[in-house]
Protein backbone atom coordinates (compact mmCIF):
# COMPACT_ATOMS: atom_id res chain seq x y z
CA UNK A 1 0.00 0.00 0.00
CA UNK A 2 1.41 3.43 -0.43
CA UNK A 3 0.70 6.58 0.83
CA UNK A 4 -2.80 7.33 -0.39
CA UNK A 5 -3.52 3.43 1.06
CA UNK A 6 -4.12 2.51 -2.72
CA UNK A 7 -3.49 -1.22 -2.90
CA UNK A 8 -0.85 -3.31 -5.20
CA UNK A 9 -0.41 -6.38 -6.07
CA UNK A 10 2.14 -8.51 -8.14
CA UNK A 11 3.07 -12.15 -8.93
CA UNK A 12 0.97 -15.55 -9.91
CA UNK A 13 -2.76 -14.99 -10.84
CA UNK A 14 -3.82 -18.15 -12.41
CA UNK A 15 -7.18 -17.48 -9.92
CA UNK A 16 -7.52 -13.66 -10.45
CA UNK A 17 -6.04 -13.22 -7.05
CA UNK A 18 -4.25 -9.81 -8.05
CA UNK A 19 -7.54 -8.40 -9.19
CA UNK A 20 -6.58 -6.90 -12.30
CA UNK A 21 -8.37 -8.64 -15.28
CA UNK A 22 -11.76 -7.60 -16.17
CA UNK A 23 -11.98 -11.32 -18.02
CA UNK A 24 -10.56 -14.63 -18.08
CA UNK A 25 -8.53 -14.11 -21.38
CA UNK A 26 -6.89 -11.21 -18.87
CA UNK A 27 -5.67 -12.90 -16.52
CA UNK A 28 -1.42 -12.78 -16.15
CA UNK A 29 0.51 -12.82 -14.28
CA UNK A 30 2.65 -9.73 -12.90
CA UNK A 31 6.33 -8.77 -11.85
CA UNK A 32 5.94 -5.53 -10.27
CA UNK A 33 3.59 -3.82 -7.83
CA UNK A 34 0.50 -2.22 -9.51
CA UNK A 35 -2.75 -0.44 -8.05
CA UNK A 36 -5.47 -2.02 -7.99
CA UNK A 37 -8.08 0.13 -10.29
CA UNK A 38 -11.24 -0.85 -9.19
CA UNK A 39 -10.34 -0.33 -5.67
CA UNK A 40 -8.87 3.20 -6.65
CA UNK A 41 -12.14 3.55 -9.14
CA UNK A 42 -14.27 3.20 -5.78
CA UNK A 43 -12.15 5.26 -3.29
CA UNK A 44 -11.42 2.55 -1.35
CA UNK A 45 -8.75 3.00 1.30
CA UNK A 46 -7.67 -0.47 2.55
CA UNK A 47 -5.76 -0.71 5.84
CA UNK A 48 -5.27 -4.49 5.72
CA UNK A 49 -4.38 -6.65 3.58
CA UNK A 50 -3.92 -11.03 3.69
CA UNK A 51 -3.04 -13.37 1.05
CA UNK A 52 -4.16 -16.74 0.63
CA UNK A 53 -3.02 -19.60 -1.30
CA UNK A 54 -5.02 -18.18 -4.59
CA UNK A 55 -7.12 -15.27 -2.99
CA UNK A 56 -6.87 -12.28 -1.67
CA UNK A 57 -8.83 -10.18 1.36
CA UNK A 58 -8.65 -6.59 1.72
CA UNK A 59 -9.83 -4.68 4.90
CA UNK A 60 -11.42 -1.16 4.47
CA UNK A 61 -10.66 1.69 6.41
CA UNK A 62 -14.15 2.03 6.68
CA UNK A 63 -13.96 -2.04 8.08
CA UNK A 64 -15.65 -3.18 4.56
CA UNK A 65 -13.93 -6.06 3.60
CA UNK A 66 -13.47 -7.20 -0.39
CA UNK A 67 -12.22 -10.29 -1.57
CA UNK A 68 -11.27 -11.56 -4.87
CA UNK A 69 -9.33 -14.80 -6.51
CA UNK A 70 -10.31 -18.35 -6.45
CA UNK A 71 -13.53 -18.93 -4.90
CA UNK A 72 -13.92 -22.54 -4.65
CA UNK A 73 -15.15 -23.87 -1.27
CA UNK A 74 -16.68 -19.86 -0.34
CA UNK A 75 -13.15 -19.01 0.82
CA UNK A 76 -14.29 -15.52 -0.44
CA UNK A 77 -17.34 -15.50 1.60
CA UNK A 78 -18.97 -14.05 -1.20
CA UNK A 79 -21.96 -16.08 -2.71
CA UNK A 80 -22.81 -16.42 -6.73
CA UNK A 81 -26.07 -13.66 -7.69
CA UNK A 82 -29.03 -15.14 -6.56
CA UNK A 83 -27.23 -17.72 -4.80
CA UNK A 84 -28.96 -18.67 -0.96
CA UNK A 85 -26.82 -19.92 1.64
CA UNK A 86 -29.69 -22.75 1.83
CA UNK A 87 -29.28 -23.79 -1.92
CA UNK A 88 -26.09 -25.47 -0.97
CA UNK A 89 -22.54 -25.13 -2.10
CA UNK A 90 -22.16 -23.88 -5.14
CA UNK A 91 -19.01 -25.63 -6.29
CA UNK A 92 -20.53 -28.73 -6.39
CA UNK A 93 -23.10 -27.33 -8.90
CA UNK A 94 -19.85 -25.48 -10.71
CA UNK A 95 -21.18 -22.66 -11.22
CA UNK A 96 -18.71 -20.25 -9.49
CA UNK A 97 -15.08 -20.29 -9.25
CA UNK A 98 -13.45 -17.45 -8.86
CA UNK A 99 -13.85 -13.70 -8.78
CA UNK A 100 -11.30 -11.54 -10.80
CA UNK A 101 -11.93 -7.99 -9.36
CA UNK A 102 -12.09 -7.03 -5.37
CA UNK A 103 -16.04 -7.34 -4.59
CA UNK A 104 -17.59 -6.63 -1.65
CA UNK A 105 -18.42 -8.99 0.67
CA UNK A 106 -21.47 -7.83 2.15
CA UNK A 107 -22.30 -10.60 4.97
CA UNK A 108 -19.69 -8.94 7.31
CA UNK A 109 -18.83 -5.16 8.32
CA UNK A 110 -16.77 -3.67 11.21
CA UNK A 111 -13.53 -5.05 10.34
CA UNK A 112 -10.45 -4.75 12.22
CA UNK A 113 -8.50 -7.81 10.32
CA UNK A 114 -8.34 -10.50 8.55
CA UNK A 115 -6.23 -13.69 8.14
CA UNK A 116 -6.46 -16.17 5.23
CA UNK A 117 -5.50 -19.53 5.37
CA UNK A 118 -4.78 -21.90 2.03
CA UNK A 119 -8.46 -21.87 1.34
CA UNK A 120 -10.42 -20.21 4.30
CA UNK A 121 -10.54 -17.05 5.47
CA UNK A 122 -10.96 -15.39 8.91
CA UNK A 123 -12.77 -11.84 9.87
CA UNK A 124 -12.13 -10.36 13.03
CA UNK A 125 -14.22 -7.67 13.78
CA UNK A 126 -14.35 -4.48 16.27
CA UNK A 127 -17.16 -5.48 18.70
CA UNK A 128 -14.67 -8.87 19.01
CA UNK A 129 -16.93 -10.93 17.60
CA UNK A 130 -15.10 -13.72 14.88
CA UNK A 131 -16.29 -14.98 11.10
CA UNK A 132 -15.21 -17.57 9.31
CA UNK A 133 -15.67 -18.77 5.49
CA UNK A 134 -13.70 -21.39 3.23
CA UNK A 135 -12.34 -24.92 3.26
CA UNK A 136 -13.10 -27.33 6.89
CA UNK A 137 -11.42 -30.18 6.23
CA UNK A 138 -9.63 -30.25 9.25
CA UNK A 139 -12.19 -28.24 10.93
CA UNK A 140 -10.15 -25.08 10.50
CA UNK A 141 -13.29 -23.27 10.54
CA UNK A 142 -13.89 -24.18 13.99
CA UNK A 143 -17.49 -25.00 13.68
CA UNK A 144 -16.93 -28.29 15.71
CA UNK A 145 -17.87 -30.14 11.94
CA UNK A 146 -16.01 -30.46 8.28
CA UNK A 147 -18.82 -28.79 6.59
CA UNK A 148 -17.13 -26.36 3.95
CA UNK A 149 -18.87 -22.73 5.29
CA UNK A 150 -19.69 -20.74 1.91
CA UNK A 151 -20.32 -17.63 3.29
CA UNK A 152 -19.16 -15.67 6.96
CA UNK A 153 -20.54 -17.58 9.48
CA UNK A 154 -19.89 -16.58 12.92
CA UNK A 155 -17.52 -18.68 15.80
CA UNK A 156 -18.53 -19.05 19.47
CA UNK A 157 -14.97 -18.61 21.24
CA UNK A 158 -15.53 -20.44 24.37
CA UNK A 159 -14.46 -18.97 27.75
CA UNK A 160 -14.07 -21.01 31.28
CA UNK A 161 -16.54 -20.47 33.97
CA UNK A 162 -13.65 -19.55 36.03
CA UNK A 163 -13.75 -16.04 34.96
CA UNK A 164 -17.33 -15.30 36.32
CA UNK A 165 -17.48 -13.51 39.53
CA UNK A 166 -20.99 -15.16 39.98
CA UNK A 167 -23.24 -17.59 38.36
CA UNK A 168 -25.40 -14.63 36.54
CA UNK A 169 -21.94 -13.06 35.20
CA UNK A 170 -21.83 -13.13 31.26
CA UNK A 171 -18.35 -13.50 30.11
CA UNK A 172 -17.35 -13.31 26.54
CA UNK A 173 -14.51 -13.42 24.24
CA UNK A 174 -12.98 -10.28 22.59
CA UNK A 175 -10.95 -11.40 19.48
CA UNK A 176 -8.04 -8.68 18.94
CA UNK A 177 -6.20 -11.03 16.47
CA UNK A 178 -6.10 -13.79 13.82
CA UNK A 179 -3.83 -15.68 12.19
CA UNK A 180 -4.17 -18.91 9.44
CA UNK A 181 -1.79 -21.71 8.37
CA UNK A 182 -2.85 -23.89 5.66
CA UNK A 183 -5.46 -25.88 7.61
CA UNK A 184 -5.43 -24.33 11.01
CA UNK A 185 -6.48 -20.94 12.27
CA UNK A 186 -5.18 -19.13 15.72
CA UNK A 187 -7.17 -15.80 17.54
CA UNK A 188 -5.88 -13.99 20.34
CA UNK A 189 -8.59 -13.29 22.55
CA UNK A 190 -9.21 -10.72 25.68
CA UNK A 191 -12.04 -11.19 28.63
CA UNK A 192 -14.92 -9.33 28.10
CA UNK A 193 -16.63 -9.12 31.68
CA UNK A 194 -16.77 -11.31 34.96
CA UNK A 195 -13.20 -11.06 36.57
CA UNK A 196 -11.99 -7.97 36.19
CA UNK A 197 -8.40 -8.41 37.32
CA UNK A 198 -7.70 -10.76 34.51
CA UNK A 199 -6.12 -9.00 31.77
CA UNK A 200 -3.91 -11.77 30.21
CA UNK A 201 -4.60 -12.43 26.44
CA UNK A 202 -5.83 -16.09 25.79
CA UNK A 203 -4.37 -18.03 22.58
CA UNK A 204 -6.66 -20.05 21.04
CA UNK A 205 -5.86 -22.36 17.91
CA UNK A 206 -7.71 -25.06 16.01
CA UNK A 207 -7.55 -27.32 12.53
CA UNK A 208 -4.84 -29.54 11.47
CA UNK A 209 -2.70 -30.42 14.39
CA UNK A 210 0.00 -32.54 11.86
CA UNK A 211 3.31 -32.55 14.17
CA UNK A 212 1.70 -30.90 17.07
CA UNK A 213 1.47 -27.36 15.05
CA UNK A 214 -1.81 -26.14 17.63
CA UNK A 215 0.52 -26.05 20.53
CA UNK A 216 -1.94 -28.73 23.19
CA UNK A 217 0.52 -31.57 23.60
CA UNK A 218 -0.53 -33.65 21.43
CA UNK A 219 -1.25 -34.51 17.31
CA UNK A 220 -5.30 -34.45 17.69
CA UNK A 221 -7.27 -32.20 14.77
CA UNK A 222 -9.48 -29.77 17.09
CA UNK A 223 -12.65 -29.20 15.58
CA UNK A 224 -13.27 -26.12 17.68
CA UNK A 225 -11.45 -23.11 19.29
CA UNK A 226 -9.26 -24.29 21.76
CA UNK A 227 -7.41 -22.86 24.44
CA UNK A 228 -3.27 -23.51 24.89
CA UNK A 229 -3.47 -24.22 28.15
CA UNK A 230 0.89 -23.88 28.74
CA UNK A 231 0.08 -19.85 28.02
CA UNK A 232 -2.95 -19.40 30.02
CA UNK A 233 -1.71 -18.70 33.74
CA UNK A 234 1.54 -16.94 33.41
CA UNK A 235 1.61 -15.29 29.99
CA UNK A 236 -0.48 -12.71 27.57
CA UNK A 237 -0.18 -13.69 24.38
CA UNK A 238 0.79 -10.33 21.79
CA UNK A 239 0.65 -11.84 18.14
CA UNK A 240 1.17 -14.74 16.58
CA UNK A 241 2.36 -16.56 12.98
CA UNK A 242 1.26 -19.55 11.53
CA UNK A 243 3.37 -21.69 9.00
CA UNK A 244 2.05 -24.62 7.39
CA UNK A 245 2.44 -27.33 10.32
CA UNK A 246 4.36 -24.53 13.09
CA UNK A 247 3.60 -21.57 14.82
CA UNK A 248 5.61 -18.73 16.93
CA UNK A 249 3.93 -16.48 19.47
CA UNK A 250 5.29 -13.17 21.09
CA UNK A 251 3.91 -13.11 24.87
CA UNK A 252 4.31 -10.78 27.77
CA UNK A 253 4.84 -12.40 31.41
CA UNK A 254 2.65 -11.31 33.77
CA UNK A 255 3.83 -9.55 37.27
CA UNK A 256 3.52 -12.55 39.54
CA UNK A 257 5.90 -14.74 37.10
CA UNK A 258 8.32 -12.94 35.92
CA UNK A 259 10.87 -13.06 38.19
CA UNK A 260 11.31 -16.81 38.25
CA UNK A 261 11.00 -17.62 34.06
CA UNK A 262 12.65 -20.84 33.15
CA UNK A 263 13.62 -21.51 29.42
CA UNK A 264 12.84 -24.78 28.28
CA UNK A 265 16.43 -26.05 26.27
CA UNK A 266 14.78 -29.35 26.35
CA UNK A 267 11.08 -30.49 27.01
CA UNK A 268 11.74 -34.04 26.63
CA UNK A 269 7.99 -34.43 28.05
CA UNK A 270 5.99 -32.93 25.69
CA UNK A 271 8.32 -33.91 22.54
CA UNK A 272 7.69 -36.78 20.09
CA UNK A 273 9.24 -37.98 17.15
CA UNK A 274 7.91 -34.69 15.22
CA UNK A 275 9.27 -32.18 17.53
CA UNK A 276 7.95 -30.25 20.31
CA UNK A 277 4.07 -30.37 20.65
CA UNK A 278 3.41 -27.88 23.08
CA UNK A 279 4.63 -23.93 23.40
CA UNK A 280 8.36 -23.83 24.41
CA UNK A 281 10.22 -20.42 25.00
CA UNK A 282 12.74 -19.88 21.84
CA UNK A 283 13.82 -16.46 22.98
CA UNK A 284 13.95 -14.05 25.89
CA UNK A 285 14.04 -10.57 26.02
CA UNK A 286 12.89 -8.87 29.60
CA UNK A 287 9.44 -9.41 30.09
CA UNK A 288 8.98 -10.40 26.30
CA UNK A 289 9.36 -14.47 25.28
CA UNK A 290 9.28 -16.26 22.09
CA UNK A 291 7.32 -19.29 22.32
CA UNK A 292 7.56 -22.08 19.23
CA UNK A 293 5.85 -24.84 18.75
Amino acid sequence: MNAHLDLCTWGHSAWGQLGHADKPEEIKDIDSPKKIRVLVDKDVHVKFVACGESHTIAVAKTGECYGWGNAHSGRLGILPPGFKPEDGNYNYAGIFDHVLVPQLIDRVRGVDTVACGSAHTLFALNDGRLFVTGCNISGQLGTGDRNDVICPREVTIPVSDSYKTSESDHVRAHTVFVAAGDQSSVCVIEIVGGNKTNTNRLLYTWGNNMYGGLGHGDTENRLVPTVVQKLVDSYSVQSVACGSFHMAAIAITTATTSSNIQVDEDDDEDDDVFGDTSPAVYEEAGSRLVFTW
